[in-house]
């Protein structure tokens, strides 16, 4: 279960009772404990793992002892160890984070209200202190939690699409964020990351109902027509978003095939080809859908029924479809 990569440039593993350290040529039994050792990192010039029965269980070549006062980590539930320089940090499901120091000198951190909470909540699975003096702590119910060099709850990574997945380990790279392994797969995550948010303030009034992209275009359709994202202009360093396709009335769908764009609006279905917007019909249409991969055939729905619009020789028709109502 542990495999911990010493400063001394020695190894160390360990199975559910036994504790076992590379020598270069075979591997010497240091330290038999109580099952089940689950946790391990790098201490000092040597390693240091949790015994459920004893505590922080350090080793130094072929020594063994136990950190004192590190027997309470035995009832503080499932926790995580965290390498952090020469100190290791124990993060646990009872909502405590511990400082050690091989001398038992021990540092509770300061950990905030919802980062205790989060922690009893969630279940500690795994731990790693970045480069910067942050923590990262993976969950089995509640994603990842990241705690700043101050111990405050700096982000809590909870990806809906990951489900109940167990975060069983942690990579942190040195610039641009963090492997994350799970039970079904492993995920990059980017820290820091960027979001960008467009609303009213940056050209897109409410309510977006699709996002849809043609000709290299991000095209937004809103209930008030369609708007197309524009690149900065000189005098600004913010994209803005313009309008595309404005509707008269309400604007319910789009779809797109072969570079033409269909809308379907309160007054009928639009086709629009690089900008050129032409009405196909008036009638009112809830969805439009093409029926081919060129956009010559789309299929109309409204209040009423449903009819195919065909375009023949540059002019397009209308074609109700039989036994459709409502």
């Amino acid at each position: 279960w542990i495999s911990v990569a010493a400063r001394d440039g020695s190894a160390y593993f360990a199975d559910a009772t036994h504790l076992l350290r590379w020598n270069g040529k075979a591997l010497q039994l240091i330290y038999t404990g109580q099952p089940e050792m689950l946790q391990g990192a790098a201490f000092g010039n040597g390693a240091v793992v949790l015994d459920p029965g004893a505590g922080l269980v350090a080793v130094d070549g072929g020594a063994a002892f136990v950190i004192p006062g590190s027997e309470r980590l035995r009832h503080a539930g499932a926790c995580a160890l965290a390498s952090a320089q020469t100190d290791v940090i124990s993060i646990c499901s009872d909502g405590t984070a511990v400082r050690w120091r091989g001398d038992g000198d021990a540092l509770e951190l300061p950990l905030s209200e919802p980062a205790r909470t989060l922690l009893k909540r969630a279940g500690v699975t795994t731990a790693r202190m970045r480069d910067d003096g942050s923590l990262l702590i993976g969950t089995r119910r509640a994603g990842i939690l990241w705690l700043d060099e101050h111990a405050a709850l700096g982000g809590h990574l909870a990806i809906p699409e990951w489900g109940e997945s167990r975060v069983f380990s942690l990579l942190p790279r040195s610039s641009d964020g963090f492997w994350v392994g799970l039970d079904y797969g492993v995920a990059h995550v980017e820290s820091p990351g960027q979001l960008m948010r467009y609303d009213a303030l940056l050209g897109l009034p409410r309510a977006i109902i699709a996002t849809i992209r043609v000709d290299g275009a991000l095209l937004v359709a809103t209930t008030r027509g369609v708007y197309r994202l524009a690149p900065a202009a000189a005098e600004t360093t913010l994209a803005r978003f313009e309008s595309y396709v404005p509707a008269q009335t309400t604007l319910f769908a789009v779809a797109q095939a072969g570079g033409v764009l269909f809308v379907a609006t309160g007054e009928g279905v639009y086709a629009v080809v690089k900008g050129h917007v032409t009405k196909l019909d008036a009638e009112l249409a809830y969805s439009v859908f093409p029926l081919d991969e060129t956009g010559a055939a789309v299929l109309a729905g409204g209040l009423s029924g449903a009819r195919v619009l065909s375009q023949i020789d540059g002019h397009w028709s209308t074609r109700e479809l039989p036994q459709i109502d409502q």
